[in-house]
């Protein structure tokens, strides 16, 4: 019986779109994914500030683990 780090081994792709997720969230250095192609993209978003253009960041679910109603 597999666990669930062996799984994921058994998956390269998988293992690298962890990786992406983990950089784009800032818990890994852009520098240590291997890219190929230009980076262009990933420098923008590395640049990106939310905040300066007015995106609030989503609060996610309520202490009861429900969503919140969209509002209007």
């Amino acid at each position: 019986m597999a666990t669930g780090v062996e799984e994921i081994l058994e998956f390269p792709e998988l293992l690298r779109l962890i990786e992406l997720v983990l950089t784009l969230y800032g818990r890994t250095p852009i520098d240590s994914l291997k890219l190929d192609g230009d980076r262009h993209h990933f420098d923008l978003l590395q640049a990106w500030e939310p905040e300066e253009q007015g995106v609030r960041a989503h609060k996610g679910p309520g202490r009861n683990g429900r969503w919140p109603r969209p509002s209007g």
